[in-house]
């Protein structure tokens, strides 16, 4: 199995400056996967996009928790959308 890249909750609360509860919470409601391993948890690489965007939602924003994971559904929504418009108008030309 390929080991993953990933950074301690500890180095990117002190990064970022947040605290390590709200990283916890964020991964209670399922916005963000923590991995834990002798009592260190970890964030792998492929979420740290993800929870860098939800800290400044939090920071700059000032949104709770709820509040960030409705947005983040929302943009996936959005992203979603626009990749099946992308679709059809390529199908479009396609017939044109």
């Amino acid at each position: 199995m390929a080991m993953l890249k990933m950074i301690t909750v500890k180095q990117f609360c002190t990064y970022h400056q947040v605290d390590p509860s709200f990283i916890d919470a964020l991964h209670h409601n399922g916005i963000i996967e923590l991995i834990a391993e002798k009592r260190t948890r970890y964030i792998p690489m492929n979420q740290v996009s993800r929870l860098e965007q939800a800290v400044r939602m939090h920071l700059d924003l000032e949104l709770n928790v709820n509040g960030i994971d409705t947005i983040l559904h929302l943009l996936n929504r959005l992203q979603q959308k626009e990749e099946e418009l992308r679709k059809l108008k390529n199908r479009l030309n396609f017939y044109e």
